[in-house]
Order: C-alpha cells, then structure tokens, then sequence
C-alpha cells in the first residue's frame, strides 16, 4: 500500500477512535467474545445508507459490510476517499446481537461496540454503548465485560442516546 494512502487511512480511523471518545462510546483494548463465537448475519452484507437525521456528517452517513469470512466482516464507513475501515464481528449476550468493531489500522487495535437490529422494514439500528455506564472500575476481560452488559441490559444508561443511527439497505444496480 502506498504510504500517503496509508497516512491517510490511519489518520481518518484516528479521527472515528477520537469521536469516538469525543462522543462517549465506550472503547475496550478486547472484545466482547472472540470473533468465531457467532456466524456472519447474511443480512448485514451490503451498503446501508444512514436515514436517521440524528448525527449526520460523523462518517458513518453510509456502510459497506462485506464478507471477509464465515464469522467477520470489513466494514467501511464514510464518503469517497475518507473511509475507514473496520473489522467487525458479532457477539449474542441474552439473545441481543452486538457488533465488535475494530480499528485495522491502528498499531493500539481497540474496540467499540453497539447493538444491532434489522426490523421488518429492513432497515438496521446501530446503538452504541456509551462511556458513562462505566465506573473508574472498567471490566478486565472479556468475560467480565460480558457479565457487565448482561446485567445492565435494561439500564437505560447502557447505550448513548447520541450514538443511535438508523440505515435502509441501498441497492447497487
């Protein structure tokens, strides 16, 4: 890969961990689970175009998720030439499906995470969990992080109202 083409991916991921921080999404240095605990949603392969009006302009106003095997996706975020680029797995807890996403550029490789739904409509809901939840005492590993949500999963503190979004599934002709 060309190195300015590389600056440039780097930079804009640094740019979504920071509003990411900036936002009050929870970031953890692991998981939820491991990636190969849950197969691949078939339904979340393909471009999603934001329709909330929540937000717009975060870089996340479309989605690319795309098949990298049978439990992971790359997903790519944002408008021409600013995407990032993430990995993306799934992890049930209590029933409810949550995305692991992770940075694939930065040498410190760190995770947020959000439920996702697809409702009848087909469109996909993504709610972010937020920081504050969390005491000065944050959750060591995955399991622990786990035990954490399943306990908290009627919280309403859990997800940042902020960090909802709202896609439709955009056909390419």
């Amino acid at each position: 890969m060309n190195k300015a083409l590389k600056y440039i991916l780097i930079m804009a991921v640094s740019v979504f961990l920071q509003s990411c921080i900036d936002l009050g999404i929870y970031i953890s240095d692991f998981p939820l689970s491991s990636s190969d605990t849950e197969a691949v949603d078939i339904r979340l392969i393909g471009n999603w175009e934001k329709i909330s009006e929540k937000n717009k302009g975060t870089g996340m106003d479309t989605l690319e998720f795309i098949l990298f095997n049978e439990n992971e996706y790359v997903v790519r975020s944002g408008e021409g030439m600013d995407h990032n680029l993430v990995r993306a797995f799934i992890t049930k807890i209590s029933g409810i499906s949550f995305l692991n996403f992770q940075d694939l550029s930065e040498t410190k490789r760190q995770y947020v995470f959000c439920k996702y739904r697809i409702n009848d409509e087909k469109e996909l809901t993504l709610n972010f969990i937020a920081d504050t939840i969390f005491d000065s005492d944050k959750p060591e590993t995955s399991k622990k992080l786990g035990k954490f949500l399943k306990k908290n999963l009627k919280n309403p503190e859990l997800f940042n109202k902020e960090m909802s979004f709202t896609f439709k599934k955009v056909k390419i002709l």
